[in-house]
């Protein structure tokens, strides 16, 4: 529950003191990248059984590399049920060829490693036959928007195809940053979704971000995931969705002790996010955090990006680039619930306003402050223009203060689907916003819906930057320098007065969503890259 907002701080009941979050970031943080170190999986192994449930043993087992093997008694079943044989009857499937909807080829029939040539396929699979999936990530559904969906997405999928799927993930926390209302509250939970095993495990979540918190955010997942893989048998693939880096280095873990194959799937980038995002203390533990990330990468037998621009970062840190797939993220959209008078008159939009919307998370790394300080010039001046931010996050208290003097900014907060959808149809302009520093760490996930809208985009956003080449790419908005206030309102008032520029970018967003970032064309690229990290 909030107490109050103020000072671009939320209070959080029961959050705890400074000094204890610090010491306790400090102490997880050890405890977590301790677990890197050779022989301590086993040690965590063994003291896993204080801890778990009557009638799980631990053991140490031959087939599992000598490493901790937990066998759970008559009341706790073991999580995957019986091994699956993930070679199925049938012809290879054809690869190579891009699937309809994605201008990217599959990785294709023949891979290079080093010298040495790899010839691997996509099977085709008949219903009942297919792999154990393990897929180990803090986000998930039912979080509504970021990383999970998507995370969800591609697990439902698998499952769909006759896969059978186990999640480990954390408490659903995301956007807000504090546990979802009505998540029952226990260290480990199981539960099934739609065709896949959920595994919760708890950890800290930190109300405000700071390196410390970030560390216990991370290292109280990493440890409390790693008590809930122990019981797990061998998957035929492991994906580590990263971040959070706890998962990227729980995936390696896994792979340790159980001797299964594993990939990663970046969202972000770690190491960059933590010098480009503005958390604080960020900068000093970048080099540590690049660290880590490079030793979950190393192992990976192949590595998914959502976008190509993250791969210099990765291939500087040692990742053949022959591993490396591209596996975008695709439009989620849902058909708008009101039509477009419907949802300005619902909220109060003049018809005279010209409605920026901001639609997604409000965090360090969106650099909003920047909106505020375009909607106060536009206030002094008279500009019709209202901007509205729809979503939420760890600063959207900082932003609703900040912005509290002015009658053209209004914070809406995290909308249902159909909500959401009306709202992107009625904007006339779509903003996506960034710090300046943020150059290379992140896709934004809202690019697919905002290019599906239909409307016209304007990126305030470092040019050079990875988001910054994609909304060129597509065709479908105007980029302006990051944090430069007077050149946001230069690019609106420029659309106010040239209307076939307005309808030039309408027709190319949704073209290049259809092009590119279909569900079905992007769900092929996940299913290709599980299928290269079991082959």
């Amino acid at each position: 529950m909030l107490d109050h907002v103020g000072g671009g701080r939320t209070a959080v009941r029961g959050e705890p003191p400074r000094a204890v979050e610090l010491a306790l970031g400090q102490y997880w943080l050890v405890r977590f990248v301790a677990l890197m170190r050779p022989g301590t999986i086993a040690a965590v192994g063994q003291s896993a059984a204080q801890v778990l449930p009557p009638g799980t043993r631990v053991l140490r087992h031959p087939a599992n590399g000598g490493g901790p093997k937990l066998t759970a008694g008559a009341a706790h079943p073991p999580i995957l049920g019986p091994k699956r044989s993930h070679q199925p009857p049938g012809e290879p499937a054809a690869h190579g060829a891009p699937p309809p909807g994605c201008r990217h080829p599959l990785p294709g029939a023949v891979r290079r490693h080093g010298r040495r040539t790899r010839v691997t396929a996509t099977r085709e699979r008949t219903a009942g036959s297919g792999l154990r999936v393990l897929i180990i990530g803090i986000n998930y559904r039912p979080e509504p928007s970021g990383i999970g969906p998507y995370t969800a997405g591609l697990a439902e999928h698998l499952a769909a195809r006759g896969d059978e799927v186990t999640v480990l993930t954390g408490l659903p926390h995301y956007p807000a940053w504090r546990i979802a209302r009505g998540t029952r509250r226990a260290l480990l939970r199981r539960e099934t979704v739609r065709g896949v095993t959920v595994i919760r495990a708890a950890h800290y979540v930190p109300a405000t971000q700071s390196a410390i918190r970030r560390a216990s955010y991370e290292g109280t997942f990493g440890l409390t995931g790693l008590l809930a893989s122990l019981p797990l048998p061998r998957p035929d693939a492991i994906l580590g969705v990263v971040p959070s880096l706890s998962g990227g280095i729980l995936a390696r873990l896994t792979r340790e002790r159980l001797r299964a194959p594993y990939g990663l799937l970046f969202q972000d980038l770690m190491g960059p996010a933590a010098r480009q995002s503005g958390i604080a203390g960020g900068g000093a533990v970048a080099k540590a955090t690049a660290a880590a990330e490079a030793w979950a990468a190393s192992g990976a037998r192949a590595i998914g990006v959502v976008a190509e621009a993250f791969t210099p970062y990765l291939a500087s840190l040692g990742v053949p680039a022959g591993r490396i797939i591209h596996v975008p993220n695709w439009t989620r959209l849902a058909a708008p619930a009101m039509t477009v008078p419907e949802t300005r008159a619902r909220f109060g939009w003049a018809d005279g306003d010209q409605i920026v919307l901001h639609a997604g998370n409000i965090g360090l790394k969106q650099g909003l402050e920047q909106v505020v300080e375009a909607a106060r010039a536009a206030a002094e001046r008279g500009d019709p223009v209202r901007f509205v931010l729809s979503g939420g996050g760890n600063q959207a208290g900082a932003i609703r203060a900040a912005a509290r003097d002015l009658p053209n900014v209004s914070l809406l907060g995290v909308q249902p689907d159909g909500i959401h959808a009306s709202l992107l149809a009625a904007a006339d302009v779509l903003l996506l916003s960034e710090r300046e520093t943020q150059m290379d760490m992140s896709l934004p996930s809202k690019l697919t819906s905002y290019f599906a809208a239909g409307r016209p985009i304007v990126a305030a956003i470092p040019p050079g930057g990875g988001s910054a080449r994609e909304v060129e790419r597509s065709g479908a908005g105007l980029v302006v320098p990051a944090e430069e206030p007077e050149q946001l309102l230069t690019a609106l008032a420029r659309l106010r007065a040239e209307p076939a520029l307005v309808a030039e970018l309408t027709a190319a967003g949704p073209a290049y969503a259809a092009a590119n970032t279909s569900a079905a064309a992007c769900l092929a690229r996940g299913t290709a890259l599980i299928d290269e990290i079991a082959a």
